[in-house]
């Protein structure tokens, strides 16, 4: 069997990356043998401000509630930065360590939307990434902007642009959305050009989509249609010569299928992780609670070892993760804190708590 990786087309600040970080989760958390590489793609090569940021808001909004995350709306009201300060901290980051980079990747996700605080500078950056394994926090500062840096999160577009080019040729799942690659060449990393300059980007159209990441209308004329890299976030998954992409927003099961297909054998031992138990139980009526009341299962060792593996998650991310009810994973989190196995972050996060006997 073929090995599988996946590629991720992401960016800290993109809405529709917030909408499905859950779903992202539990891809992590049920496939480990599953490798990722984040690939930025620069939604926001500009700042946003006035009716844009307040558009953006809304947009956050709307998105957590579906996701059932949190959201600090109001402070995006008052404009939101360009994004290619984050885009190239996790270009930075993904050299040290790529699982590192993941998780500062949902840090500064959760940092902007449930902290209502989108990174803007370097240090803003740094002091997320602070106390993530495998990551330097003062080197990224210091990548930030470099030649390096900004040559590396050039390659990522073009990457993105050449999948894209050649999007026939794969299986698709969903509809990606596409960015204009020509908005994303016009400045040099966290250097990026704003106002008159970035006028190339179409601002009007790629405010356009109920995303709010800037994904551009079809063009219907007979004009070439402008190069384009994918609008966060996308999954591109390899297996030898196979490439399927997936629009992260047709959910779990796109995944689970298209991973079963190649690899029958790969994920989580579901009868292990007790979910067949309490399936088992709710097919004779009862409710998704009672049947998790009944189980007899440890949901605070059970939340424990999905922040293990996934790092800091919200209560949607771990009940994405384990299949549980929400109200009862938001229990065992608590349970879990108050033994001290586990412990907010800064945007309200739950982090396993470092150095912990078990």
């Amino acid at each position: 069997m073929a090995e599988l990786h996946a590629e991720l087309f992401c960016d800290p600040l993109s809405v529709a990356g917030w909408r499905h970080r859950s779903t992202l989760k539990r891809v992590a958390y049920t496939y480990p043998e599953l490798t990722w590489t984040l690939r930025p793609t620069v939604a926001f090569p500009d700042p946003l401000e006035g009716e844009a940021a307040a558009t953006y808001a809304a947009d956050a909004r709307r998105a957590a509630d579906a996701a059932g995350l949190p959201v600090e709306a109001e402070p995006l009201k008052a404009g939101v930065p360009a994004s290619w300060v984050a885009c190239e901290a996790l270009v930075a980051a993904r050299a040290m360590d790529p699982a590192g980079a993941m998780e500062l990747y949902h840090r500064l996700n959760a940092a902007s939307f449930a902290g209502g605080s989108p990174p803007s500078s370097a240090d803003a950056v740094a002091d997320v990434g602070t106390e993530i394994d495998g990551l330097d926090a003062d080197e990224i500062r210091a990548a930030i902007g470099s030649r390096r840096t900004t040559a590396g999160l050039g390659r990522d577009l073009a990457i993105g642009e050449a999948m894209f080019d050649r999007l026939d040729e794969h299986e698709v799942r969903g509809t990606p959305g596409r960015l204009r690659l020509d908005a994303r060449l016009l400045g040099d990393g966290a250097s990026a050009p704003d106002g008159d300059e970035a006028e190339a980007d179409n601002t009007d159209d790629d405010a356009e989509g109920e995303n709010g990441d800037g994904e551009t209308a079809d063009d219907t004329s007979d004009t070439p249609e402008p190069a384009s890299v994918p609008a966060p976030p996308v999954v591109r998954l390899t297996a030898g010569r196979y490439t399927v992409v997936i629009d992260l927003s047709q959910g779990f099961q796109e995944f689970a299928d298209v991973l079963g297909r190649y690899d029958p054998d790969m994920g989580r031992d579901l009868w292990r992780e007790g979910r067949y138990g309490r399936k088992v139980i709710q097919a004779y009526g009862l409710g998704q609670r009672t049947a998790e009341n009944l189980s007899g299962e440890d949901f605070s060792e059970k939340s424990r070892r999905v922040l293990d593996a996934v790092g800091e998650s919200f209560v949607a991310d771990v009940a994405a993760c384990s299949t549980l009810d929400p109200d009862t994973c938001r229990i065992a989190l608590r349970q879990l804190g108050a033994a001290g196995g586990a412990e907010r972050g800064p945007s309200g996060g739950w982090r396993p708590t470092p150095n912990r006997e078990d």
